[in-house]
């Protein structure tokens, strides 16, 4: 009756699993069309998957065209290796933007180099742009949500058999982001930990009764997985060690993959011997071929290794194939405990085909469900050798129970240094933020200091430069400052020069740059603006100061000096043009802007 049951279990889980996650997906988010995902209707944010069209824009510099998020760009670009940007307008919901709430994006693994930026702002940015070489990329990362957040991934692929947005990010509140990709570590963490005590009961099993070939072969394949979970999925391996190393995460990732399929059929092999000899000589020779393709994967430079993935799905189906004929075989001969052995096979080659489909992007793919495949797997194996092996398992039961409180101790000592060292990293940032902070405002003002802007000038020259991308500049300087300073005194002087900032802050858009150029000098930078709309907001500037009374000193006006770049002026041209300018604005009378 038990089994029946069981077996009743395994098949409606065959039917109803490949329906469980498109299912949860529908609810995520709406899809992208056109560059663009609209989520202002939406009440609350929720976790926003975004898939859908995205624009991209090659290398080339063509105009931007709408590519689908998941895919490769090759049908694009017609070459893997190459380098392009993503663009997404996202509207997030209304309540979110008015309560500038932190936002969160959190990007799959991409392994590939790339730059993400939020309206034009730089957040994160992962491997080397100028090689392409890549490094981890699976990363939460925290903004301010904006009511119009323009978000542009720069992706360049030098190494990887497909470029481009390979996996979906997601976007949503940074601490109910937080939360999730917490759950989702927590998953693999328990399956690893589910994965862990299996390897050691079998290994065990086989000190004990070293005569158990078939417990040495289950105990090794269940170590493979674990190497295998730590590095797919949230990269655990790189959570508990943030500088381990890409490169060899990902060897580690193929050569797992590639012994954990050989162990599962020697193990299979060794339960019901098989007296074929096509089928014995299959295995044996592909348990060479596994070997040597190992030994080869530990030298293959990353972007030769890439372009093995087929090879290494290959393999693994031709094991999973082998180790089927191998069950059908015991099944017939009524072999002890077969039948279960089927039907568990047959769920690993279920998931191991929608693992393939997800990492092929193919539309009937699931998600990367091959871990849970080989657990469920050697779940039912473990139950079908304790079946097979019952006396000997009891006597051993004493002895697992020890190693699991020892696990469970050293899980909880593992926990305690993760949360001291959590809240190390915690502190070292806040330090860090309020360095930054430091060394880019000027500290009277709170606008950005000279440094500041200069990084963000010769950032913006650049963009100029190769896409003729305009932006303006304003330069002012308060008339007779000087005069106040001496009158008045330098404390007076000071909360002018405050209240000025604070003027012309609420006068210039959100995106507009206002630095200290000099002692009562100041320098705006105007992204996008031609010059009739750099010369207007420079007016409006002008405006707003002249019609504000101080308390102390009454009304205080300023010169000043606008334009933009032309032909291929250097920065320093452009500053030099500017302040001349200015000094114009001051001959002619002050309180004015001269452009010209």
């Amino acid at each position: 009756m038990r089994l029946s049951l069981l077996k009743i279990g395994i098949m409606a889980f065959l039917v109803g699993f490949p329906y469980l996650e498109p299912a949860a997906a529908e609810t995520h988010t709406p899809t992208a069309y056109a560059g663009i995902m609209d989520l202002t209707s939406n009440e609350d944010m929720g976790i926003q998957h975004l898939r859908g069209e995205w624009m991209f824009t090659s290398e080339d510099g063509s105009a931007p065209i709408p590519i689908q998020v998941p895919g490769t760009w090759n049908h694009i670009t017609g070459n893997p290796y190459s380098e392009g940007v993503y663009t997404l307008r996202l509207l997030p919901p209304t309540s979110a933007a008015e309560k500038a709430a932190i936002g969160g994006l959190l990007l799959p693994e991409l392994s590939q180099a790339l730059e993400v930026r939020v309206n034009g702002r730089l957040i994160f940015s992962s491997g080397d742009m100028k090689t392409g070489k890549a490094d981890f990329t699976r990363e939460l990362i925290p903004f301010m949500i904006e009511p119009e957040i323009l978000l542009s991934i720069k992706i360049k692929n030098a190494q990887f058999r497909n470029g481009g947005l390979l996996y979906v990010p997601v976007f949503s509140d940074y601490d109910q982001l937080k939360r999730f990709r917490e759950r989702k570590i927590f998953l693999e963490a328990l399956i690893i930990g589910i994965l862990l005590l299996v390897a050691l009961y079998h290994l065990l099993l086989f000190a004990w009764r070293y005569q158990n070939v078939s417990a040495l072969y289950l105990g090794f394949a269940a170590l493979l997985m674990i190497f295998r979970g730590l590095t797919t999925g949230e990269n655990l391996i790189t959570v508990l060690f943030p500088n381990f190393s890409w490169t060899l995460d990902y060897r580690i990732e193929y050569i797992s993959a590639y012994l954990s399929a050989l162990a599962l059929l020697r193990f299979l092999d060794t339960t019901f011997p098989f007296r074929n000899q096509f089928v014995k000589g299959a295995i044996t020779i592909i348990s060479g071929c596994i070997i040597a393709v190992s030994l080869f994967t530990t030298v293959l430079p990353i972007s030769l290794l890439s372009k093995t993935v087929y090879l290494l799905q290959g393999c693994i189906l031709i094991c999973l194939l082998l180790g089927l004929a191998v069950i059908i075989h015991g099944y017939k001969e009524k072999k002890a405990a077969s039948d279960l052995f089927f039907w568990g096979g047959l769920i690993s080659i279920v998931l191991f085909i929608g693992d393939c489909a997800y990492y092929l992007f193919l539309p009937f793919s699931i998600f990367n469900s091959g871990l849970i495949g080989i657990l469920i797997f050697l779940l039912v194996q473990t139950f079908v050798l304790s079946r097979i092996y019952g006396t000997a398992y009891l006597r051993a039961e004493s002895l697992t129970r020890t190693l699991e409180d020892e696990v469970l101790k050293r899980t909880a000592a593992l926990e305690n240094t993760n949360h001291s060292l959590q809240e190390e990293i915690t502190q070292r940032k806040r330090v860090e933020e309020r360095l930054t902070v430091l060394s880019t405002t000027d500290p009277l003002t709170g606008a950005a200091n000279r440094n500041k802007m200069n990084a963000l000038l010769e950032q913006n020259h650049k963009v100029f430069l190769r896409y003729e991308t305009c932006y303006g500049l304003i330069m002012f300087d308060v008339d007779h400052f000087k005069r106040v300073n001496d009158r008045y005194g330098h404390a007076v002087g000071d909360r002018v020069l405050k209240r000025l900032v604070e003027i012309t802050l609420g006068v210039i858009r959100q995106c507009d740059i206002l630095a200290r150029w000099g002692g009562e000098e100041f320098l705006v930078l105007l992204p996008t603006l031609d010059i009739e709309g750099t010369v207007s907001a420079a007016e409006r500037i002008r405006s707003a100061l002249e019609e504000e009374t101080h308390p102390e000193v009454g009304t205080v006006t300023a010169s000043f000096g606008a334009t933009i770049p032309q032909n291929r002026e250097t920065m320093k041209d452009i500053l030099a043009r500017l302040d001349g300018y200015l000094y114009k604005a001051k001959q002619e009378g002050r309180n004015r802007v001269v452009h010209r």
